[in-house]
């Protein structure tokens, strides 16, 4: 991690740089700079996602455990259950591809309140890998696992919405 703040420094500095002295011709340095920036943002948005699909497994199981419908209990427990292999996997292949991510955080449980609730938190839930999924970049295998994931959240959608 002290690396890559030394490089976003370097990058900063090299950009003042160039406004003050002019550009002598040389994008590569700069588009590598602004690449490896990228790059940081990247993992950063993709702990954040992880971090929020961690927390799902905990709050879904906080949902499974005080619900009074069985339907609704097993529909939570196989996607707090199924959320563990998936999210590792992504998690996993990702930092083969990228370094071990930092910056995990936790998010607050909430109690439940009924099945609209649970219902409205994995819209949101759905809604934001869907907006963090960019972190992964064009890796057909990473999309590939979030399109996994998203199906997992679907199937769970689908069974709270419909079986009763």
């Amino acid at each position: 991690m002290e690396m890559v703040w030394l490089s976003i420094v370097a990058a900063i500095c090299f950009s003042q740089f160039v406004a003050i002295m002019g550009d002598f011709g040389n994008h590569d340095l700069f588009t590598s700079m602004v690449q490896l920036k990228t790059l940081w943002q990247d993992e950063k948005e993709f702990a954040k996602m992880a971090s929020m699909l961690l927390s799902s497994q905990i709050q879904t199981h906080i949902f499974h455990l005080q619900t009074e419908s069985y339907a609704e209990h097993k529909a939570l427990q196989k996607y707090y259950e199924g959320i563990d292999p998936l999210l590792d996997e992504l998690v996993e292949d990702f930092q083969g591809e990228h370094g071990i991510v930092k910056g995990y955080t936790s998010y607050k449980m909430v109690e439940y309140t009924g099945a609209e609730a649970v219902i409205k938190y994995f819209d949101e839930l759905r809604d934001n890998v869907n907006k963090m999924r960019t972190s992964v970049g064009d890796y057909s295998n990473l999309q590939n696992q979030i399109d996994n994931i998203i199906t997992l959240i679907n199937k769970t959608q689908y069974k709270l919405k419909n079986l009763k």
